[in-house]
């Protein structure tokens, strides 16, 4: 048995099971991790940033990904990490050597927080904002021609696409994270065993515990499509969640589906169908150009700027960050992602409370 409680996070994304339990989970891997996760509760950080560290490394390099490649990307991510020119100014270089890839995989080592309440029962959708006491339940609809960013009190993102709404609570209890969509969303779910995230969505229930993936389940189309980025997902008719079966027999009882597989539920014959993705863009996180360079840049004019392209409020003390200049160069990132290399950079971390990011910074000497 390998001695885990020395490892790095580059040492635990290169090894093999580590892998196999965030890209392609068996039920084996995933108790052996998830109970290890659970006996060594010191490590929880340690674990977060291999995940995060190993998902942007395996979306560069997708089938190809080795534990000797991970070891080499996190050498060169980690050299850049550790650079600290001229520290009056507090001026960090994001990209350099390989810049588009080290872009895409810059450390993700910000520590992040998570928030811990109660579900409300699921309401009807609605067309408004409904946003009364702490504990309510929200619903958003994109009536735009563009994407909507919805940040969930759990570190999760639903890019939310035109025409779709989605109702969740503004903050989760400590069962299940439960969430229903009408119309299609990209989610990036924040991983926890202990709840797993489920998305309601025309007679079916999308079940992971943290991953990434695409549903498409508009109300006048006869089909409801799950495609899977990352980790491990099980799609099940909504009648089988309701009669408990959802445990029992995933493969009889529904579908899992692994990185770049599909399911669709047809709806008039009740039947689930699996599949390889065909149309690859859809397991990217937007369908919007968002690249954005920035050159030795103050990080409140960064912070506005992602602001500005994923329509989100970013929440900082701009006099702690009077000091903070990054460069950087984002491409195919997703949004934590890029939050995670602003805050590593600056030495900060942050949270997402009530639908807005909260930046926590010491600031720059």
């Amino acid at each position: 048995m390998l001695d885990y409680e020395d490892y790095s996070p580059e040492d635990f994304a290169a090894d093999p099971t580590f892998r196999k339990w965030v890209l392609n989970p068996d039920p084996e891997v995933t108790r052996f991790w998830d109970g290890w996760q659970q006996d060594h509760p010191e490590q929880s950080i340690r674990l977060h940033q291999a995940r995060e560290l190993l998902l942007a490394v395996q979306a560069l390099y997708s089938d190809a990904l080795t534990g000797d490649t991970i070891r080499r990307e996190s050498l060169e991510i980690a050299r850049l990490a550790g650079t600290r020119p001229i520290p009056a100014s507090r001026r960090f270089q994001i990209w350099g050597v390989s810049s588009r890839k080290i872009a895409a995989s810059v450390l993700m080592v910000a520590s992040l927080t998570w928030v811990v309440t109660r579900w409300l029962p699921e309401t009807p959708a609605a067309h408004t904002i409904i946003a009364a006491r702490a504990d309510s339940l929200i619903v958003k609809t994109n009536d735009t021609a563009g994407e909507m960013t919805i940040l969930l009190a759990d570190n999760s993102v639903a890019i939310l696409g035109p025409g779709s709404s989605i109702t969740y609570p503004r903050r989760f209890g400590l069962g299940d994270r439960q969430v229903r969509l009408s119309g299609e969303a990209f989610f990036d779910v924040a991983r926890d065993p202990q709840r797993p995230f489920l998305v309601y969505a025309n007679e079916t229930v999308t079940r992971v515990l943290g991953t990434s993936f695409r549903v498409r389940a508009f109300t006048k189309e006869n089909t409801v499509t799950v495609l899977v980025k990352t980790g491990r997902v099980s799609v099940y008719p909504e009648k089988t969640h309701q009669n408990g079966k959802m445990e029992t027999d995933p493969e009889r009882d529904g579908l899992v589906l692994m990185p770049n597989q599909q399911g669709v539920f047809i709806r008039d014959q009740h039947r689930l169908e699996k599949s390889a993705v065909a149309n690859r863009a859809l397991l990217t996180e937007s369908v919007m150009s968002r690249e954005l360079i920035f050159d030795d840049r103050p990080v409140t004019e960064v912070l506005r700027t992602m602001e500005k392209a994923y329509g989100i409020h970013i929440q900082c003390d701009t006099g702690l960050l009077a000091r903070c200049s990054i460069s950087a160069q984002f491409s195919d990132e997703n949004l934590k992602q890029r939050l995670n290399a602003i805050c590593e950079a600056i030495g900060a971390t942050y949270e997402m409370v009530d639908g807005q990011v909260l930046i926590h910074s010491k600031g720059c000497s």
